[in-house]
């Protein structure tokens, strides 16, 4: 089944340029922007990229000159609507599908625009400039159209190829092109960063992964080899046809059957370098490097090309129930367990927060001010840390009142308490594909959960829910995603962990996944809280079971939504 493609842009309009098409009535006229929203100003810039490639009497070096001005402006002064970005989950509000709409559809008119001018063989300058930011403005736009799981819109690969076959033909490649005052690049590079971001897997990453990955890779871009001469060994190296609009693909897949011109390229070396500088690369501390680590290695394996399916799949198209979220199946199993809460219950433990919805950058802040801002959760606290905050109050002037951004993700109203069922519907699940490492699934987005790279999600079988993850994203339709899921367990106990931490006794809810002897997996928890760390003493509790004293050990998955560990048991530690 094809994964939906972007839509292109609405035709332009007849309206007249509200400015003289040259360099300084233009940036006065993007100065008068700022008084507007960013989706006002992208609107703007829209009509006017689309009006000014309609008009003859300037010339093409004139026009990149201020499609170059117009792109460095949209790059710099909306921020604000591409991180917005970051938080969105599928599927997306109307809102949300506007503005994603317009910042996709600034690229690609950028593109198109410098496309259409960069041949100017008398000025090698300007036609460097011209395919180099064409080639930005792709890898932008495709970026931005991985983040809702979607494949670029048509003509999107040939005009990509079209600007590598223009560089090739002028001796361009390796021209240096100067961005900004202090970076310079090559137009070899942009586009092996183009190919190299498709072989990621970026169906695998959540948004803000995404630009890391990208960041990452462009680092160690240098080391990947192209060549127009079919190499001898061809295990690593991927082929794409200059006269097509397909993908880079190996070459088995290439149709040699209509006119190409074969080109091939091989990351594998990239792919090495990226796995060897993981652990530097990865951003953040703590839990958020951890996360970061993860998925810089996750992008590697799959730049590599090296992996192989490992089990046999079936396509028998099986509809079940489903459950998307590690709350709502916590919900859904405590509907019937018998599993009940000890009589000495304490205080639930400070939530975790929602990583997915913040920038790296803005979750310690955000965490401290809301920390300051709750006495409550200062119980959780020894003295000696509060004192800490404390003094971190006069600095970060926290005894403000907190912006509803930071508000809404830690807020402790965001965890409903451990046995109150949710309001859920549960979604229909529509198994077409399946091993015994996973399932492809369809779910319609109609009124769903939202869902997300990493989310925790539950199969109703029979009278058992089987427990998987979401590796995968790609939207089918309007209101169809096809998810792939990665299987964790067959059979989900509902239970709880606790442990003693300064003095307080800390309750967790969490799932207890049996092992599957099968495939040599030993019991495992997924909980969503990030208080636990390696090694952490914990009681486990699940139904008919007495308290078993065990040790959280490997880690099996994490991301924002959960975190999932193996569990060691020790009879030393019981019987001590």
């Amino acid at each position: 089944m094809d994964i939906y493609k972007f839509k292109l842009a609405p035709a332009a309009t007849n309206t007249p340029l509200p400015f003289k098409p040259v360099e300084r009535p233009l940036k006065k006229w993007l100065d008068s922007l700022e008084g507007l929203t960013d989706i006002e100003k992208a609107q703007k810039i829209l009509f006017v990229i689309q009006t000014l490639n309609e008009i003859k009497t300037v010339s093409s070096t004139q026009k990149i000159g201020l499609f170059a001005i117009i792109y460095h402006f949209f790059e710099q002064r909306l921020k604000q609507l591409k991180r917005e970005i970051l938080s969105y989950t599928l599927p997306l509000s109307t809102q949300q599908q506007s503005n994603i709409e317009h910042i996709v559809w600034i690229y690609s008119e950028l593109a198109n625009s410098f496309t259409t001018h960069c041949g100017i063989k008398k000025n090698t300058h300007s036609s460097a400039q011209a395919i180099y930011l064409g080639l930005q403005a792709l890898t932008q736009a495709y970026i931005y159209i991985s983040m809702i799981y979607q494949q670029p819109f048509a003509q999107f690969w040939k005009r990509s190829y079209l600007l590598y076959g223009l560089a090739f033909q002028q001796g361009l490649l390796e021209k240096k092109v100067s961005t900004n005052e202090q970076y310079i690049d090559t137009i070899n590079k942009s586009f092996k960063h183009l190919l190299a971001l498709y072989h990621c897997g970026l169906d695998q990453l959540r948004p803000n992964d995404i630009f890391v990955v990208s960041s990452c890779v462009e680092k160690y871009i240098s080391n990947m080899q192209m060549t127009s001469t079919p190499p001898q060994n061809l295990a690593h190296y991927s082929a794409f046809n200059l006269y097509s609009d397909h993908p880079p693909a190996p070459l088995s897949r290439i149709d040699k059957t209509e006119k190409c011109i074969i080109h091939f390229f091989s990351a594998y070396e990239v792919a090495k370098e990226l796995f060897s500088n993981a652990k530097n690369e990865a951003s953040g501390t703590g839990i958020l490097k951890s996360i970061s680590h993860e998925t810089i290695l996750q992008a590697a394996k799959s730049l590599s090309m090296t992996q192989k399916r490992k089990y046999t799949r079936f396509n028998d198209l099986i509809t079940k129930e489903g459950i998307i979220g590690f709350k709502n199946i916590v919900s859904e199993l405590a509907k019937s367990s018998t599993l009940s809460l000890p009589i000495q219950q304490s205080q639930p433990s400070p939530p975790s927060p929602q990583l997915g919805l913040v920038t790296q950058e803005e979750q310690s802040i955000a965490g401290m001010k809301n920390k300051l801002g709750h006495e409550e959760r200062n119980s959780y606290l020894s003295k000696k840390t509060q004192t800490r905050i404390q003094q971190a109050a006069t600095i970060f002037n926290a005894n403000k009142e907190v912006d509803n951004t930071a508000q809404t993700i830690w807020q402790d109203s965001n965890y409903p308490q451990y046995i109150d069922p949710l309001p859920y519907t549960a979604p229909e699940l529509n198994i077409y594909d399946s091993s015994i490492n996973g399932y492809k699934i369809i779910v319609k987005t109609c009124n769903s959960t939202p869902i997300k790279i990493g989310e925790i999600i539950g199969i109703k079988n029979n009278s058992s829910i089987e427990t998987g993850v979401v590796r995968r994203i790609s939207q089918l339709t309007d209101n169809k995603l096809e998810l792939g899921i990665k299987l964790l367990s067959l059979k989900t106990d509902l239970a709880y962990i606790s442990l003693d931490k300064e003095e307080q006794t800390i309750i967790i809810s969490a799932l207890f996944l049996p092992g599957i002897k099968t495939q040599k997996t030993k019991d495992s928890v997924i909980f969503d809280n990030t208080e636990l760390h390696d090694a952490t003493l914990i009681n486990l509790y699940h139904p008919d079971q007495e308290a078993i004293l065990c040790r959280l050990s490997k880690l099996l998955h994490l991301s924002s939504a959960a975190t999932h560990k193996e569990l060691f048991y020790s009879h030393i530690i019981n019987e001590n």
